[in-house]
């Protein structure tokens, strides 16, 4: 079974799982400065006043 363009489901190479990990890495960081961000803590305050 093929997923994307001749990709395996479940391919486990090395670069596939190196790629993983920096994705999930970067993903973490960036969701992390985004929740901690001031627009973010306006968005909670708005979110709590209603």
């Amino acid at each position: 079974v093929d997923a994307h363009g001749g990709q395996s489901v479940h391919a486990r190479t090395p670069e596939r799982l190196a790629q993983r990990r920096l994705f999930m890495s970067e993903s973490k960081r960036s969701l992390k400065d985004c929740a901690n961000s001031e627009a973010s803590r306006r968005l909670q305050e708005r979110a709590v006043a209603r």
